[in-house]
């Protein structure tokens, strides 16, 4: 079948026109143009229509001449009944014998490149243009396809460390699934769908147009071949409906804010038997008053005195793994920072087994108040600083402590 169809469509593709109908012109009929305007076109059949209506018409062809008159208004009035007769030269009643709207549309974009551009052009035809083909006129293919369902998208917010270590959050939100009266069925509870009574139940309407007969999908019952009299009232026939739904999300170690999760399979139901759509659940991560995160390294600030930055010291600070105690070098600078190798987040797949870093902002505390031993103490190392000051312009001790409280 496929082959014979094959050649069929190269015969086709070389055929300068493909008409379906032998009859006179309907725009000849009207004596109106081929670009005529619908307002030129029913000006024509109302002049037409009143010079041969059989009540003031005694001739004998005026009968059969007025049933012409309206056949072709009634496919030219119809913007997509005369896009298909210009394409096909199908006209209005075949249309509506064939039981299609638009009998050209599986396979117009086949003659877009051939037959319709009025010079055929030879080229290789893959399996999905004779799949659409084949569809269409129920050669093989499938009488009704099958839609996947469509994509959810929710927000979810969580805190910073369920974005850094990992969790499994519920969220609830509302989806189209599988109506729970008819489980499906689309009919009322205790009916049954009885045969399409325009294809008796096959599910195609033969035409035929002098020698070729060709088979279309019926429109009426959408090639199921059904036709439900009693529908679901929940539903309305449609076998879908509207449900909440709980979902529970895994949230991965090292999401960030901003990012999508894809829940393959938890969207809208799909029609036909279609597949079901994705759940794209959005986060958003709360801040944290201590962590900050700069892509898969943590910034952190640790707060120091004067005596501990001059001096050095020994300072916990806080890591996603607990506490830890780490060294402050004597004459640390406001501002210096220290890395922390594999403290940080964990990266997500493929690279989930590496961390990144903590970084440790050093800053320096400047005290505001100060009790008569610390007043003393500065004042004794202003005095030292002088002394041991070498010229006007040397920086002594103090002058760098100084320099600290003034950054």
């Amino acid at each position: 079948m496929q082959v014979f169809a094959k050649n069929v469509f190269r015969r086709f593709a070389f055929t300068p026109f493909f008409t379906f109908s032998s009859k006179r012109d309907l725009y000849e009929l009207l004596g109106v143009p081929k670009n005529a305007s619908q307002n030129d076109i029913k000006k024509a059949y109302y002049g037409l229509a009143k010079k041969y209506h059989p009540d003031a018409n005694p001739s004998k062809d005026a009968k059969e001449k007025f049933a012409e008159i309206n056949n072709a208004y009634e496919t030219l009035s119809d913007e997509n009944k005369r896009r298909v007769y210009d394409q096909v030269g199908m006209t209005g009643d075949e249309q509506d014998q064939a039981g299609a709207q638009d009998p050209f549309a599986a396979y117009s974009s086949f003659f877009r490149q051939g037959a319709r551009g009025g010079r055929g052009q030879e080229y290789e035809f893959d399996e999905s243009i004779f799949g659409d083909f084949a569809s269409f006129f129920n050669m093989g293919g499938e009488a009704e396809r099958t839609i996947k369902g469509a994509d959810i998208y929710v927000q979810m917010e969580i805190s910073f460390m369920d974005s850094v270590q990992g969790s499994q959050q519920t969220i609830q939100f509302e989806k189209v699934g599988t109506c729970t009266t008819c489980n499906g069925t689309k009919c009322k509870p205790g009916t049954a769908p009885g045969r399409c009574t325009n294809c008796g139940g096959r599910g195609s309407i033969n035409y035929r147009q002098g020698a070729m007969t060709i088979q279309m999908a019926c429109t009426k019952c959408r090639g199921t071949g059904i036709s439900i009299k009693n529908p679901c009232t929940t539903c309305r026939g449609m076998g879908i409906q509207k449900q909440p739904t709980n979902e529970t999300i895994n949230i991965p170690k090292g999401i960030a804010d901003g990012q999508n999760l894809r829940v393959t399979g938890k969207g809208n139901v799909g029609e036909n038997g279609g597949k079901a759509g994705d759940l794209i659940v959005k986060i958003q991560v709360k801040p944290d008053p201590y962590f900050k995160r700069d892509g898969y390294d943590l910034i952190t600030n640790a707060y120091i005195s004067i005596a501990q930055a001059v001096l050095g010291d020994t300072i916990k600070i806080k890591t996603l793994g607990g506490d830890k105690q780490v060294s402050v070098k004597p004459g640390c600078q406001d501002g210096e920072k220290m890395r922390l190798s594999g403290l940080g987040i964990n990266k997500l797949a493929p690279n989930q087994n590496q961390k990144g870093d903590q970084v440790i902002n050093f800053k320096i505390q400047i005290p505001t108040k100060l009790n008569d031993r610390q007043r003393e103490i500065f004042q004794e190392l202003a005095k030292m600083e002088k002394a041991q000051s070498q010229d006007q312009t040397g920086e002594g001790v103090f002058d760098k402590v100084k320099n600290i409280f003034h950054k």
